[in-house]
């Protein structure tokens, strides 16, 4: 089998409403990122009969991209050879720490050197812009200690221009990937419902993969708070 080469763009305007192509914040707290640090550890398709992971990148240290700058070609992986077969989901693994900093526009700022864990909003925020700079959210669990997911996160998504269905969020280790897999929890895995894919042997191609964070931070309840607002991610499989 040739191989597959990933194409990621990070893109502000292309995916989102003309305003925030104009500026980087919104009144309801909503706003641009100025750094989205995203560790990627894998992406690719799953078989949701089996549960087997057909990952396009594969990197065990993982990769980190700043997905805050527009119109950015990120250079995630090539040369991986994925599986023969058909693939009905959609799943990316990521580390469960994103680094982030920027304003919201309205006198709140993401404080430098700050980190915390988060449950419904993160304490990283501070109204004093000379402390301004870069923090780090992890998230442990979600309503409660144990609670793992699945969540139901704000991010839409779409392959080859039809949209991901049912997309779900699970805490999880790297040493057991998989959906309440136990372990110690250290990764974001999300898993969608695609049109079925089918890779046949000896199919080459390419994989676009368009992220858009002009909507990724929301800094709320006066300046005490930051979460994760709306997120878009889009992938196109050009196969030869």
């Amino acid at each position: 089998m040739k191989f597959l080469k990933l194409i990621t763009t990070a893109s502000v305007c292309a995916l989102s409403a003309l305003p925030l192509c104009t500026t980087k914040a919104s009144a309801d707290g909503l706003f641009r990122p100025d750094t989205f640090k995203v560790t990627f550890y894998q992406i690719g398709f799953r078989n949701s009969t089996t549960g087997t992971l057909n990952p396009v990148l594969n990197s065990s240290s993982g990769v980190e991209a700043d997905l805050s700058n527009t119109g950015s070609s990120l250079s995630l992986a090539s040369s991986q050879t994925p599986s023969t077969g058909n693939w009905d989901q959609i799943y990316v693994l990521i580390k469960n720490s994103i680094k982030v900093s920027g304003t919201d526009g309205n006198g709140c700022f993401i404080k430098d050197g700050a980190s915390a864990i988060a449950n419904d909003g993160t304490a990283i925020v501070t109204t004093n812009s000379s402390e301004s700079g870069e923090g780090t959210t992890t998230s442990m669990f979600y309503d409660g200690a144990g609670d793992f997911g699945p969540y139901s996160p704000n991010i839409a998504s779409s392959v080859n221009g039809s949209a991901v269905t049912d997309l779900k969020e699970y805490l999880v280790s790297d040493s057991n990937p998989t959906p309440n897999g136990g372990g110690t929890i250290n990764r974001f895995l999300y898993i969608g419902n695609i049109t079925p894919i089918t890779i046949s042997d000896g199919s080459s191609g390419t994989i676009l993969y368009t992220i858009d964070t002009s909507e990724a931070g929301e800094i709320h309840q006066n300046c005490s708070k930051y979460s994760f607002g709306n997120l878009n991610f889009n992938m196109s499989v050009i196969q030869n």
